[in-house]
Order: C-alpha cells, then sequence, then structure tokens
C-alpha cells in the first residue's frame, strides 16, 4: 500500500484491501472508497469460483481447498466456502474477505462505502459519480457498457456458464443456491452488516417459504 501511494498515480486499487492496513496510510483530503458485497453473495460466488476457476498458481490454500471441495457434495462445500471467506488463513499475508468485512470501521468518514450490486447495476451513474471528484473531474470516462455483464460474457445475467469466472451475474442467485443453514448464519453472524446496507436482504431471506429455501443439508442446521 506503502509503495502505491508513493507512485504518483491519482488512482490507486487496493484489492483485498482490509481496514487495519489501509488505515495508516489514508488522509482526511484522500478521496477514499470501499467496495463492498452481499456476503451471500460472496458465499455463491466464492464456491463455484474456488471449485473450478480461479487461478491457484502460488495460492496454496486455494489449492488444498479446491481438492477438499472436489470429495464434498455442493451443500457441504458451501459451508465450506463460508469457513474459508472467514478465515485469517486465507491467502500469505491476506485475511479472507468476510473476516476483513467484518472487521472494517464503516464510520471512517474518510471512506465511502459502496455497494457492488449499485455500481453493477447502473455503471453509468457509477462513473457520473466518478467524475465529480476532484481528482477524476477532467479525466474521460470509459463507455459503461463496456463492464455491462452482457458485454464482458456474451451472455444475459442469469443465464450460467460452469467454465466461466464471470460464471452467473444475479445477484439473488444465493436464494435458490445455499443451503439453509449457511443463510440462517449469515442472518445471525452478520446482521447488523446487513441491517445498515442490506436490509431487503434480511427481508427476502425472512419472507423466503421453507419450500424455497433449500434445507437438505446436513451441516449447520437450525
Amino acid at each position: 500500500m506503502e509503495m502505491a501511494l508513493n507512485s504518483g498515480n491519482d488512482v490507486i486499487v487496493a484489492l483485498n484491501a482490509d481496514y487495519s492496513g489501509i488505515n495508516k496510510h489514508i488522509s482526511a483530503n484522500m478521496q477514499c472508497m470501499h467496495v463492498i458485497r452481499n456476503p451471500l453473495s460472496v458465499v455463491v460466488s466464492a464456491y463455484y469460483s474456488h471449485l473450478r476457476t480461479h487461478p491457484i498458481d502460488g495460492w496454496d490454500f486455494l489449492a488444498r481447498q479446491r481438492n477438499v471441495l472436489g470429495e464434498v457434495d455442493k451443500d457441504v462445500g458451501m459451508a465450506l466456502t463460508l469457513s474459508f471467506l472467514e478465515s485469517s488463513h486465507f491467502q500469505p499475508e491476506t485475511n479472507g474477505p468476510l473476516y476483513d468485512m467484518s472487521a472494517w470501521k464503516y464510520d471512517d468518514s474518510r471512506i465511502v462505502t459502496l455497494r457492488m450490486e449499485d455500481i453493477t447495476a447502473n455503471a453509468a451513474n457509477f462513473f457520473r459519480e466518478m467524475s465529480r471528484t476532484e481528482v477524476l473531474r477532467n479525466a474521460s470516462m470509459p463507455d459503461p457498457d463496456r463492464f455491462s455483464f452482457a458485454a464482458m460474457t456474451g451472455r444475459q445475467q442469469g443465464v450460467i456458464d460452469l467454465s466461466s469466472h464471470y460464471r452467473c451475474g444475479s445477484s439473488t442467485e444465493w436464494r435458490d443456491a445455499l443451503p439453509r443453514g449457511v443463510i440462517l448464519y449469515v442472518l445471525h453472524h452478520y446482521r447488523d452488516f446487513l441491517l445498515r446496507f442490506y436490509p431487503e436482504v434480511i427481508f427476502e431471506a425472512g419472507s423466503l417459504s421453507d419450500a424455497s429455501v433449500r434445507s437438505n443439508s446436513d451441516c449447520l442446521r437450525a
């Protein structure tokens, strides 16, 4: 992070950033954005990515996780993925994304929190907002249509390709993909986060009937 800040670049993207790692490097005059995602969607996306498509070169933890996921059924695999995402042993010197998401200080006024779902649903609006920031006021913004799911994959959202890292593109796939125990775990353990940023998810999950929430998992039963 320190090297990136000293690079002289106007825009810095810190992937897999954790709050403790960036807190000491940012100042009040910086314009910082933190992109979050519905934890339920994170679990689904990570499960399929870790099972098939994410590169494992130099990532021994994921190589071992992939071997495990290949030996268990999908419901157990989803639960094991949830555990992996909450681990402090996710990558070398990198915590799991759910670990860092739950440890983030969302009241830090230096950082604006954005939902990935809102960005992808309206990329044009996102780029408009970006162009209003001081550092990007005179920058040329790219064509937002280039970043649509259809443009990047040749498929409409919800049309699944298991061989693609951009597998599905649906923000509501978790409703059908996750076992009931995993949904209940996330609803309870991430309740404050969901109430603040994804209140509609709590409503949706609470309104799902037993018939529409998968409950055939042997793990994490309520």
